[in-house]
């Protein structure tokens, strides 16, 4: 699955272990855990994939935000995800 960021600062907060331990206060832990996130919808084929897993503890979201989904991080944020089917 290709991953798509806002912009190149979050992609490289995604990509760069030293920039990620930074964004969280030198906790290796959660930097850690980002990348095993990264990694696992890299090696995804669909969103569906990720989302089954009860490890990550991914919601879908409804209303306005449907077709979204979130996942609570160990710091009490909450990061989103978007399925983007280039096929339409």
């Amino acid at each position: 699955m290709q991953l798509l960021y806002n912009n190149s600062k979050v992609q490289k907060q995604c990509t760069d272990l030293k920039t990620a331990k930074k964004l969280f206060g030198g906790n290796a832990a959660l930097a850690t855990s980002l990348f095993a996130r990264i990694n696992a919808m890299q090696q995804a084929n669909v969103i569906k994939d990720i989302v089954m897993m009860p490890t990550f503890h991914f919601r879908k979201l409804n209303g306005n935000m449907d077709g979204f989904f979130c996942y609570r991080r160990k710091n009490e944020e909450r990061s989103m995800a978007y399925y983007y089917s280039a096929i339409r």
